[in-house]
């Protein structure tokens, strides 16, 4: 069963001030059955991972390494 990278937010619920933020790997189960606490209220989000292949360049100056990302 594979896992994705999630972020989850955990909320107050008369104030909507943000208690707690967390990424975790979950599975679709647990995605599915995610609940939070009566006095809270919880966000889940996947996280979009990017290609680090296509967003950076690395080139040589003087013999050092430059990573510059492409934006």
């Amino acid at each position: 069963m594979k896992k994705k990278l999630y972020k989850i937010k955990i909320w107050e619920v008369g104030d909507c001030n943000l208690v707690q933020e967390i990424d975790r790997y979950l599975s679709d189960d647990e995605t599915k059955n995610f609940k939070v606490v009566k006095p809270y209220r919880g966000t889940i989000d996947e996280v979009k991972k990017r290609d680090t292949t296509e967003s950076t360049q690395t080139t040589q100056v003087l013999g050092q390494t430059v990573i510059e990302q492409k934006v």
